[in-house]
């Protein structure tokens, strides 16, 4: 999905306060992705020197406790 379309999805959604926890998951794995994609965090299994570095599930669930509180979604 192009950054701008999903931009547009949940600004409509923000607007009308209408989030919920899949949504929160899906933009803190956007952002996660985005992270693996500049470099700022390693991907499981990409070769790295730890084929089990799960660290991007780690900023993955940092992310989206914020925006759940930030969102007031539980």
């Amino acid at each position: 999905m192009i950054q701008s379309d999903l931009q547009k999805i949940y600004t409509k959604k923000i607007k009308d306060n209408n989030l919920n926890c899949d949504d929160i998951m899906d933009i803190a794995t956007t952002i996660v992705h985005q992270f693996i994609d500049e470099g700022l965090c390693p991907n499981y299994g990409d070769g790295a020197k730890d084929p089990y570095d799960e660290t991007h599930f780690e900023y993955q669930d940092i992310i989206r406790e914020h925006l759940e509180t930030l969102f007031k979604i539980k």
